[in-house]
């Protein structure tokens, strides 16, 4: 750096001015002999030839520039320095900036990630919860499967005897006499083989509509004495509403037939009348008193097989698989 630039500058040699240079006019400030200015000292400087001579410049103007030049390099080596650091700086926040997109990348990666798993396991609650609710709905339905199955058993029971009401009803007769139809002989025959169904009842009857009411009661496969032997054939007194109006113990004369089903009406018949003393012709007390009658009414094999009577008379009580049995109650001394 030229330090003389700007500088009006004396030469001096042996006490006297000799030259005197400007550098603004851009004259060269030393000739060919003039060598470069090696020491400044105070306000002088001494040249030195290269053949031995010597220059001695006084520095007339230009102190204040030189010392406002040394500052301003001062303040450019200062600028410089934070430029550097200014500059150290940016790489670095470049690296950190560099480092923390990266840090982004992966945590937006991993958000994504946790966002597809948080979707996936939303999607997992909300097909357990209609599971679970389809497996509650299920198991409300199979607990309410028992108490419907209940109720269709208590409406089959309630249509059953609504049903049978309205065949009594429909077959009940109020002049003391009584057909009783048996559908199915052999399966309630072997029935009672098997002892599952030892009995049968038929529909009531009435001597009258405000008379006794009375029923019917068989054995097919026999009873007491006749059990496997016999048919036993019984007449069973019932509770009537009417039993207030009526006198007590029942004595009209009870006869029970089993009809002959050939064209010959060979009826069998047997018939008997009330023991006055016997509870099963008293008063009832409950829905049936006991059942009283034939034990051994008729011999099985006489009546399941066509047979010939001692009229020589074919008779046949057994067609179709059905049999019937008639009552007749003697109900000329019946007032009521």
């Amino acid at each position: 750096m030229n330090i003389l630039a700007n500088y009006k500058v004396c030469f001096i040699m042996d006490g006297h001015l000799t030259r005197s240079t400007n550098s603004r006019t851009g004259s060269n400030l030393f000739d060919e002999r003039t060598s470069p200015l090696v020491q400044v000292s105070g306000q002088t400087g001494e040249f030195r030839t290269g053949q031995g001579g010597s220059y001695t410049c006084k520095v007339t103007e230009g102190e204040t520039l030189l010392s406002r030049s040394s500052q301003s390099e001062e303040r450019l080596n200062c600028v410089e320095s934070l430029c550097k650091t200014a500059m150290q700086c940016i790489k670095n926040n470049s690296l950190k900036l560099k480092d923390l997109t990266v840090k982004y990348d992966g945590q937006a990666a991993s958000i994504e990630g946790l966002e597809t798993r948080l979707d996936q396991l939303e999607q997992k609650e909300k097909s357990e919860q209609r599971r679970e609710t389809g497996e509650s709905k299920s198991s409300g339905q199979n607990n309410e499967l028992p108490r419907l199955s209940v109720l269709v058993s208590e409406h089959d029971e309630k249509l059953s005897a609504h049903a049978l009401r309205f065949q009594i009803l429909e077959s009940t007769s109020y002049d003391g006499q009584m057909i009783w139809k048996i559908n199915d002989y052999s399966r309630r025959k072997r029935e009672a083989v098997n002892e599952k169904t030892l009995s049968l009842y038929s529909q009531p009857f009435y001597t009258s509509k405000y008379g006794y009411k009375m029923c019917a009661r068989v054995y097919l496969n026999g009873d007491g004495e006749g059990k496997g032997t016999h048919c036993s054939l019984f007449f069973v007194m019932m509770k009537g509403n009417y039993d207030a109006l009526l006198p007590w113990p029942f004595k009209n004369k009870v006869t029970m037939y089993l009809l002959d089903l050939g064209p010959n009406k060979q009826h069998y018949k047997d018939s008997f009348r009330p023991d006055p003393h016997s509870s099963s012709f008293q008063k009832p007390k409950s829905d049936m008193n006991i059942a009283s009658g034939c034990p051994l009414f008729v011999d099985q094999c006489n009546f399941e097989e066509s047979q010939i009577n001692g009229n020589g008379k074919t008779v046949s009580y057994l067609k179709d698989d059905t049999v019937f049995f008639r009552f007749l109650v003697d109900t000329s001394n019946v007032f009521m």
